[in-house]
């Protein structure tokens, strides 16, 4: 279940995009449609690995206002996120 401190972006009108790896898209897409039953909100899962140029080319129609992230780090470069946020920001 999403929580959120202040505002909800989910429910405030905001279009969001959740991220994670091949093997976590269906327990995040899954956690949409419990979460949003009635497809109210704007919201999408997509693949995304840090600095993969065809995850990114994939995401490369949109700009993103604002990236939060969670459990970023794991095995790899800081040099990968930080070229993820600039290309998407």
């Amino acid at each position: 279940m999403f929580r959120t401190i202040g505002p909800n972006p989910f429910r405030t009108g905001a279009s969001v995009v959740l991220t994670d790896l091949d093997s976590q898209l269906a327990l995040i897409r899954n956690n949409i449609e419990h979460n949003d039953p009635n497809h109210t909100a704007d919201m999408t899962a997509q693949r995304l690995c840090w600095g993969d140029q065809s995850d990114l080319a994939a995401l490369s129609s949109r700009k993103f206002d604002i990236i939060i992230c969670c459990e970023t780090m794991y095995d790899i470069s800081l040099q990968f996120i930080a070229f993820t946020f600039l290309c998407l920001l």
